[in-house]
């Protein structure tokens, strides 16, 4: 009898456990999180991409490789970029962050933000985040850029000069 009560008292908490999950789910859906990580994913890849251009243009100026190792250089980044870029999915980050943010709240206060993030203001909440966010991103990707080359360009100089101060032997 001990052993059927302690099964049936498992049951009974994994079944809370995946209604809760369900009700997280639920919110998660009404904040848009996935749409929500999926653009800042793509605006990621976006200034990664940007960057790694400007990085491998200033190596190559430096460089004056032929053709065929123009393309070995191009590849090489274009594989570092792939690789630096597509860690997680869209669908994995929601997941974690799902986890996460759930612990934060009781299963009555879930309910509450379900209720509110369904209502006309939330769905306004919802989309005026993702225009903010869309805005927000735009400009910080404008600010650092620029940073981003000025700091590339001085790294480059550094190492042609540690280049010709080296007499590495090959």
């Amino acid at each position: 009898m001990r052993y059927i009560s302690i099964v049936f008292f498992l049951i009974v908490c994994a079944n809370a456990n995946a209604s809760r999950e369900e009700r997280i789910q639920v919110l998660m859906e009404a904040q848009n999180t996935l749409s929500i990580f999926k653009s800042s994913i793509e605006n990621s890849k976006s200034q990664v991409k940007k960057m790694a251009d400007e990085s491998l243009s200033q190596i190559m100026s430096g460089l004056n490789p032929s053709n065929e190792y123009k393309e070995k250089f191009t590849s090489a980044f274009n594989k570092l970029i792939s690789e630096t870029t597509n860690i997680f999915t869209a669908e994995e980050i929601v997941a974690q962050w799902s986890e996460l943010y759930g612990k934060q709240f009781t299963d009555e206060e879930i309910e509450q933000l379900i209720k509110f993030y369904t209502s006309p203001l939330g769905k306004k909440d919802v989309q005026s985040s993702q225009i903010a966010l869309q805005e927000f991103n735009k400009i910080m990707s404008e600010k650092i850029l620029p940073i981003f080359k000025n700091s590339l360009s001085a790294y480059t100089v550094s190492l042609k000069e540690i280049t010709k101060q080296c007499k590495c032997p090959k």
